[in-house]
């Protein structure tokens, strides 16, 4: 907030869990409506709030995944594709094992 105007949708901020994405959308957040307070740039600070929300701002995994749902034809996987949880994982593991 020193001046630059930095939109938003051009920022990628990867954490390691879903609090920290939480706490760094509010820290944006408080940080953009604190400045409207203060009269600076509220045309441009007001649209730039809006855009919080679905801004990219997500754990490293959260990233990932909407890379491959967004890329998949490129990667030839199934746009159906689904993620295995700890179960299936361990499952897949012990049967790959016992291939080799």
């Amino acid at each position: 907030m020193d001046g630059k105007k930095i939109d938003v949708d051009s920022l990628l901020v990867l954490t390691f869990t879903n609090a920290a994405a939480s706490e760094m959308k509010a820290k944006i957040t408080k940080a953009i409506t604190d400045s409207i307070k203060a009269g600076e740039h509220s045309k441009f600070l007001r649209s730039q709030l809006s855009k919080v929300p679905s801004s990219n701002i997500s754990t490293f995994h959260a990233f990932e995944l909407e890379v491959v749902r967004r890329y998949f034809h490129v990667i030839g996987i199934s746009p159906s594709f689904s993620i295995c949880d700890e179960a299936d994982a361990e499952i897949l593991k012990e049967n790959a094992f016992q291939a080799y």
